[in-house]
């Protein structure tokens, strides 16, 4: 790094050329854009123990560079994202398993939430699934939550459901 004597704290300072506040080339304030960029959309009447997108009943917050038709968002600016879902439900039948993905462009991104088994015995007939991906998105990129059945057939709607993008 060479001699950082007369670096100052704040990054300033010959030091060789170190500047704490430089990454690659570009100063800290270059590399966050200004500020996440979000979507957040929850509540779906959608039976998420089916093989389907879901839709999503109320739009929280949906800042440029996103389009919401209520089951697909629309990417308009290329870059990397954050995408989240999330879902917690109850089942009166047994050995039900409610699944959701994220898919981007009709492919599975990240990882699959498969958590979502209820045995319905003894008290356990609640499960939440999770999902999430990281994902370096164009423009024109359509992202959305999908429901997947993985054992008995029982319609299973959410009592709480969250679908979340960040820049």
């Amino acid at each position: 790094l060479g001699d950082l004597s007369d670096v100052s704290a704040t990054g300033e300072g010959s030091g060789g050329g170190f500047d704490a506040d430089t990454v690659d080339g570009l100063h800290a304030s270059e590399l966050s854009g200004g500020g996440d960029k979000i979507f957040h959309a929850e509540d779906t009447n959608t039976n998420i123990n089916n093989s389907n997108n879901l839709s999503w009943n109320n739009t929280i917050l949906n800042d440029s560079p996103y389009s919401f038709n209520g089951t697909t968002v629309t990417i308009q600016e290329e870059g990397w994202y954050e995408i989240e879902a999330d879902a917690d439900f109850r089942s009166r039948t047994e050995r039900t398993n409610s699944n959701i993905g994220i898919q981007v462009n009709g492919n599975w991104a990240g990882v699959l939430g498969r958590s979502g088994y209820v045995r319905d015995r003894n008290g356990h007939d609640h499960a939440s699934v999770h999902t999430r991906a990281l994902q370096n998105l164009s423009s024109g990129d359509d992202v959305r939550v999908r429901g997947i059945r993985d054992a008995n057939s029982r319609t299973i709607v959410p009592d709480r459901a969250q679908f979340t993008i960040k820049k």
